[in-house]
């Protein structure tokens, strides 16, 4: 083999792996069945975050995507994401990539809690 195509794949395959993440799936499939995967997520500038799921999953799906640290290694939280995309599985193919966008909380409905609580402070030092 030509040593200068190995550098080139090793250096190619460190970089994917810089980019990829071990992570726990987690949401409801399209029979409305729920789920959990274990699966890597790939996070690219242009293309977002991807990851290869053996469940079937629809368009606009929530799941929830937890990262795995090695050795077990702190308490990660599960983050709600969006499919913003869902790749057609070819034939034959165990995986479908699905694009995911990350949810963010409505700024409305931390609105609507902050006056609840300033409503029952208010009511509290009133009495």
């Amino acid at each position: 083999m030509n040593r200068g195509t190995d550098n080139i794949q090793a250096i190619t395959t460190a970089a994917c792996r810089d980019n990829s993440y071990r992570v726990e799936v987690s949401g409801w499939d399209a029979r409305e069945n729920f789920f959990v995967e274990k699966t890597s997520l790939d996070w690219r500038e242009r293309e977002g975050k991807t990851v290869a799921l053996h469940a079937t999953v629809r368009l606009d799906s929530i799941l929830f995507v937890r990262l795995l640290r090695p050795l077990g290694g702190g308490a990660d939280f599960p983050v709600p994401h969006r499919a913003v995309s869902v790749g057609d599985r070819s034939t034959g193919a165990s995986c479908t990539y699905v694009g995911l966008e990350q949810l963010q909380p409505r700024r409305t409905m931390k609105d609507c809690a902050d006056r609840a609580v300033e409503s029952l402070v208010e009511s509290s030092m009133n009495r």
